[in-house]
């Protein structure tokens, strides 16, 4: 079993190294770390991939809070401080994500509420130029570059599992997954 996760954690640095490269390639180098986040909220979710659609519908719908809250921000902000207004902006952006997603919405592919913050709080992260000379983000960006993560989880799920299935056969490998990877694949 361990001869296997080896294996598999062998070829997903390698072929991930591989696959991020084009974003430094094309000038999105100050941002491969956003890709990592579809992998991060795809493990804490245990690592299924029957939850991608859910993970992916919601995250969308993060990062549209989000500029839902921009606009709300402006509203507010024209009869109070900016920072008060951002801080009100937020407050109320919160409410409506916890409410509709995990209240209205749980049982649907818009549900995942984990993934409607982390589209929330990266676009936030992303809108916000940190690093002099990079290349601004729109929100499309930021959709587009954690979609690229999403097929980079894929490619790894589903690249690791046969590079194993080759080596060790089928029934090794499935015996050495974890429950959701086991169920999905």
């Amino acid at each position: 079993m361990k001869k296997i996760g080896l294996v598999r954690s062998l070829f997903g640095a390698i072929l991930l190294n591989a696959l991020v490269a084009p974003l430094g390639i094309l000038g999105y180098g100050d941002y491969i770390w956003m890709v990592f986040t579809a992998l991060v909220i795809f493990f804490a979710l245990g690592a299924d991939m029957k939850k991608l659609p859910t993970i992916i519908v919601s995250f969308i719908c993060g990062v549209a809070w989000w500029m839902a809250g921009s606009v709300l921000t402006e509203i507010f902000s024209s009869s109070m401080p900016h920072p008060a207004a951002e801080g009100l902006g937020i407050s109320v952006m919160v409410f409506l994500i916890l409410f509709i997603h995990e209240v209205v919405l749980q049982k649907t592919v818009a549900g995942t509420v984990p993934s409607v913050f982390l589209g929330f709080a990266l676009t936030a992260f992303a809108l916000t130029p940190v690093v002099e000379g990079a290349i601004q983000l729109t929100p499309f960006h930021v959709v587009g570059i954690f979609l690229y993560g999403i097929v980079l989880t894929v490619v790894l799920m589903v690249g690791g599992f046969g590079i194993c299935s080759l080596i060790f056969g089928k029934e090794a490998t499935l015996a050495s997954l974890p429950g959701g990877e086991k169920e999905a694949m």
